[in-house]
């Protein structure tokens, strides 16, 4: 992978065919980076989820606190995004 293509945005499959390729980069770095990105997403995803069902409203200000917490984590994260409710 060039330098220049380190700097725009791929696709995942260009990723995986960049990490499978004879190449030293992109490593283990840029592979866990994405793995642990992955991780927060979902947790995100799960608190998203979580927020929408009645079931779960006494924990609802735990979860306000986890979501910008996840956030923080993702490339442009802020921590600011307010937690949504699905609809």
């Amino acid at each position: 992978m060039s330098q220049e293509t380190q700097k725009e945005e791929i696709t995942v499959t260009q990723f995986l065919d960049a990490v499978a390729s004879g190449s030293a980069t992109p490593g283990g770095g840029s592979v866990s980076a994405l793995a642990g990105c992955l991780g927060s997403a979902l947790v995100e995803m799960v608190v998203n989820l979580t927020l929408a069902k009645k079931a779960y409203e006494a924990h609802e200000a735990e979860l306000k606190k986890i979501q910008p917490e996840s956030n923080e984590t993702l490339p442009g994260g802020t921590g600011k995004r307010k937690p949504q409710r699905s609809q």
